[in-house]
């Protein structure tokens, strides 16, 4: 009876240790003719939250997970190297040339001339619009940089279904894609076109600005920004760095330019805030 009992207990705790195994997906029983205990790939996104679980019991912090992460890519990087053949050698020096070398020198220069382009136009519109004007632009910027961030979002969310259309060689379904997001994103659009016309008065009044008509830019300013984050985010899934490097640089520097044309023409604030379209 106690070898009855035995071999229950072991074999319960057996079928719990299966069922661990087959959660993670290490194993799993085949039943039928052939059957029995089969070795499977480990599911990672289960290995993943166990180890958040973890951590977040460990109350691991940010620079604890930092140094764990900088042991881990040194280490890799010591193992790589270490097991680097002259032929995996040339084919890193091949890729580091062709592609991604190239690819982080036109988006730095492509942020560079951004970066500058950003730069000189407030210098611009500071310059001539003065301390007062130049207050009221920017309270205005603000606002249009808070509404536009989900415009970042959405590229980065576009870039990754493209990317992952590329590689599973469904390139043609890209553009299908791209006529469903415009119609998508068309919907908030005018709702904050809408929004920017109800609230002008208000906002007006509390910016001390002569017209209301900067406000209501800024709402066709949101719309524009949220439509021009569709194309962007295709060419960064498609890895066309050379085209959205040109398309980030060429809007600063004809920003700069057309602001400082509207603004010696004596648009002002309204004018300012219409080259950010």
């Amino acid at each position: 009876m106690l070898d009855r009992l035995e071999a229950a207990d072991r074999y319960v705790e057996l079928h719990a240790l299966l069922g661990v195994l087959e959660y993670y997906g290490v194993a799993k029983m085949r039943r039928g003719p052939g059957g029995g205990l089969m070795v499977g790939e480990p599911d990672l996104g289960r290995i993943v939250d166990v180890v958040t679980v973890y951590l977040e019991y460990m109350r691991t912090d940010r620079v604890r997970l930092h140094e764990a992460r900088n042991a881990i890519e040194l280490t890799t990087v010591a193992l790589a190297a270490e097991h680097l053949t002259a032929d995996g050698g040339r084919q890193l020096e091949v890729a580091f040339r062709s592609r991604l070398l190239r690819q982080n020198v036109v988006l730095f220069l492509g942020g560079l001339v951004a970066g500058i382009g950003g730069f000189m136009y407030h210098a611009v519109a500071g310059r001539v619009l003065g301390p007062a004007a130049y207050g009221q632009l920017a309270s205005l910027i603000a606002i249009y940089a808070a509404g536009s961030a989900p415009s970042v979002v959405l590229s980065v969310v576009l870039a990754r279904h493209t990317a992952r259309l590329v590689a599973t060689g469904e390139g043609a379904a890209i553009r299908a894609l791209v006529s469903r997001m415009v119609g998508l994103v068309a919907i908030p659009s005018v709702v904050a076109v809408l929004v920017a016309v109800a609230i002008q008065h208000p906002i007006a009044a509390f910016d001390h600005l002569a017209s209301t008509f900067p406000v209501v830019v800024v709402g066709f300013l949101l719309a524009a920004a949220w439509q021009v984050a569709i194309p962007r985010g295709v060419l960064q899934g498609l890895q066309q760095f050379t085209s959205l490097s040109l398309n980030l640089s060429l809007e600063l520097v004809a920003r700069t330019v057309l602001v400082f044309g509207l603004l010696i023409a004596g648009y002002a604030v309204a004018g300012a805030l219409a080259v950010l379209a």
